[in-house]
């Protein structure tokens, strides 16, 4: 849950891979998966909360300010010849130095 100063972002990607797929390429290809869905929140929210940013802004804040932590990978398996990969990803924004920031 969000605390009073943070923004928390919890993200799944996922890759079904099959018997020819090494579990580090579908971990890789579910991390990108991830990643990709944590971009669009986070611009999401940005873009919600700070109407006037621009794409270059919103990039540079994230570079800047966005805390990822080391993703997760979970394997399931969906039959004898399939799996499936999940990348989990968190990340969060402290709000008193991104408001801060913004303020300047």
């Amino acid at each position: 849950m969000d605390g009073e100063n943070v923004k928390i972002f919890n993200v799944r990607g996922e890759y079904r891979m099959s018997e020819d797929n090494s579990f580090k390429t579908a971990k890789n290809i579910a991390l990108e998966s991830a990643e990709g869905i944590l971009d669009d929140e986070v611009t999401n929210y940005l873009r919600k909360n700070f109407p006037n940013l621009d794409d270059i802004d919103i990039v540079d804040i994230e570079v800047k300010f966005l805390q990822k932590s080391e993703p997760h990978f979970i394997r399931e398996n969906l039959s004898s010849d399939e799996m499936i990969c999940y990348a989990e990803l968190n990340a969060e924004f402290n709000l008193t130095v991104l408001n801060k920031f913004m303020e300047n």
